[in-house]
């Protein structure tokens, strides 16, 4: 796994998706002197913000993050959720972004159990 961008915005690619991007022009991906990966700062010359790149990256990884800050596996999060929540959360909110859902099924899923979803505990068991 590589991790990209600083403290904050730290994300974790996979192997596979950093090989395919870091080739790929302009998204050129730099090892920092940190250990932290970059886009060699040309997104600016496309007028895109670092927000818009961590976006690119998280939909791209798959990666979501709960709300204390665990990065969770979408794929392994769309297999453990309730059926109904689900197909009533995508019929209502798609297109949205893996995060939006995400939250939004936290929500849900609180709702209708009363207690929080195992995904969006601190220390989640898969």
């Amino acid at each position: 796994m590589k991790i990209y961008g600083n403290e904050k915005t730290k994300l974790v690619l996979s192997d596979k998706a950093y090989e395919v991007y870091s080739n790929t022009d302009p998204l050129n991906i730099i090892e920092e002197d940190d250990g932290t990966y970059s886009m060699n700062g040309c997104f600016e010359r496309y007028g895109m913000t670092a927000e818009d790149v961590n976006r690119f990256f998280e939909e791209l990884a798959d990666i979501v993050v709960n709300n204390y800050g665990v990065q969770i596996d979408i794929n392994q999060a769309l297999n453990l959720m309730d059926e109904e929540i689900y197909q009533e959360l995508d019929a209502k909110l798609n297109p949205c972004s893996n995060q939006e859902f995400f939250d939004a099924y936290c929500e849900a899923h609180e709702e209708k159990y009363g207690e929080p979803w195992e995904l969006a505990k601190p220390n989640p068991v898969y």
